[in-house]
Parts: C-alpha cells; sequence; structure tokens
C-alpha cells in the first residue's frame, strides 16, 4: 500500500517537473528566436547606415568645389541691404546720387526697396543646347550613348544645366534623377546606385 503511494506520488512529481521543463525550453526557444530576429535587425540597420554614410560620400564628391562650403548665415551691411554669403545685390544706393528736384527724390525713394531674387527653375537654366528640348530622359540618352560606362547623377546635372548657387544644383539633381529613375523603369535606361547607363543593365550584361 506505502509502496503505491509512493509511485504515485514520484509519478505526479515527474509529471511536473517535465511540463515545467517543457514551458523553460518553449520560453528559451522563444528568446532564442527573438535574439536572432533582433541580430538580424541590427545588421540591417548597420548596413543601411553604411549605405548612407557611402552614398553622402559619393554625393559630397560630385558637388563642385566653390559650392560645398557656402556660409549659412546672411549679414547686412549697415543700410538695410542684404548680403547672402559673400555676394552682394547690385542694388543702387539713392544716397549716392543727390536729387536737386525733390519730387524727383521721393519718386526715387519710393522705387529703392530691394528686389527678392526669384527663385529659377531647371528648365529656366539648362543649357542652351538642351533649352527647349522636352525630356531630360532623352537628353540623358543622348548623352549617355556617348558615355557607354556610365555617368553620375551629379556629372549629369553638370553636363545639362548652368547652375548658380548650391540650391540650384540640387534642385535640378532631384528634378533630373526623378525622371532618371522613371526612364530606368520603364527599360529605356540602365541604372546602378546613383550611375546612369544609355541601355538597360540587363541588355548590357546579355551584349557581353
Amino acid at each position: 500500500m506505502q509502496k503505491d503511494l509512493l509511485i504515485s506520488l514520484l509519478s505526479t512529481e515527474l509529471a511536473d517537473r517535465e511540463q515545467e521543463a517543457a514551458k523553460f525550453r518553449k520560453v528559451a526557444e522563444e528568446a532564442h528566436a527573438e535574439a536572432v530576429r533582433l541580430e538580424s535587425l541590427a545588421a540591417s540597420i548597420r548596413a543601411t547606415l553604411a549605405g548612407i554614410s557611402s552614398q553622402e560620400s559619393k554625393e559630397q564628391a560630385f558637388i563642385p568645389n566653390k559650392f560645398r562650403q557656402l556660409p549659412t548665415k546672411s549679414s547686412t551691411n549697415g543700410n538695410g541691404s542684404l548680403f547672402h554669403g559673400t555676394r552682394a545685390s547690385s542694388e543702387i544706393s539713392v544716397g549716392s546720387s543727390v536729387s536737386e528736384n525733390p519730387s524727383e527724390r521721393q519718386s526715387t525713394d519710393s522705387n529703392s526697396e530691394p528686389k527678392r531674387e526669384t527663385s529659377r527653375n531647371p528648365k529656366d537654366y539648362q543649357r542652351p543646347e538642351y533649352s527647349g528640348r522636352r525630356g531630360y530622359i532623352q537628353i540623358a540618352k543622348k548623352i549617355l550613348e556617348k558615355n557607354p560606362e556610365g555617368l553620375h547623377i551629379g556629372q549629369l546635372v553638370e553636363l545639362i544645366f548652368e547652375y548658380q548657387s548650391l540650391e540650384e544644383f540640387t534642385k535640378a539633381k532631384r528634378c533630373l534623377q526623378a525622371e532618371l529613375m522613371r526612364g530606368a523603369k520603364e527599360n529605356r535606361l540602365g541604372k546602378d546606385g546613383d550611375y546612369y547607363f544609355s541601355q538597360p543593365r540587363t541588355t548590357l550584361a546579355t551584349s557581353k
């Protein structure tokens, strides 16, 4: 009788311990799976950061030197005329040419307010040979056909536009890149990162 009771108690204890071990084993498996997931996510983030850093270095290399360190603050010359960085607006000072006629001086004063410089659209400063031509894809394709090794987006901006500031360079680059990416998706151009080719990359690979 006592033997049967002991066997029953031990059997119950065994079942409890096995159930408890299975529970901890499941927790450990879930923890391991979560650790693997987090390590994979960390590796992806690390690769993204490296790609961004590499991309910034490439883009910086294709920004013209004269635009890499533009002054960010504006200052005045004491007469209310605004100087942007090292370039001042060439406005005529009314005080430098005194008019003998009061009414004429009043008319001059009323027109002496500084004019705001209007920003230009990329099409406004395309090079003369491309001015009036429609479609950046076609323009770029003609250039790329003469450069089968491919060109960086910054090089294409240099060849197509006559920009006068970093703002115009950036604006032209965004506009051009949006069109060229569309051309690549339509298989009208080849694309490898920020480099573009006159033919899709699959076509180039097949012809080799």
